[in-house]
């Protein structure tokens, strides 16, 4: 069978056949394995959302402002540091 008659034939197929052929061909039918690093990466970040403190984008955007403007100090931004001339923005 020539691919133009495998390709007239197409219509003639029920939607769960075409579907089907459709898998084949894009190998969907492949079954994913994640690995365990994927695994304990996913986990991870499930604990994170749960426990940790998240931002919202706008919350984000006016940390960043306030650190570019300086009105405030990074994470771990100590005067001793700003005094000896170490870590200033």
């Amino acid at each position: 069978m020539s691919v133009h008659e495998i390709i007239a034939e197409l219509p003639n197929l029920s939607d769960a056949e075409r579907e089907l052929i459709l898998r084949k061909l894009v190998n969907l039918d492949q079954t994913f394995e994640p690995t365990p690093a994927m695994e304990e990466a996913i986990r991870e970040g499930l604990r994170s959302i749960r426990e940790e403190k998240t931002y919202s984008a706008a919350e984000i955007r006016a940390r960043i402002a306030a650190w570019a403007t300086g009105r405030i100090r990074p994470a771990g931004f100590s005067r001793r540091r700003e005094q000896y001339g170490f870590g200033t923005l």
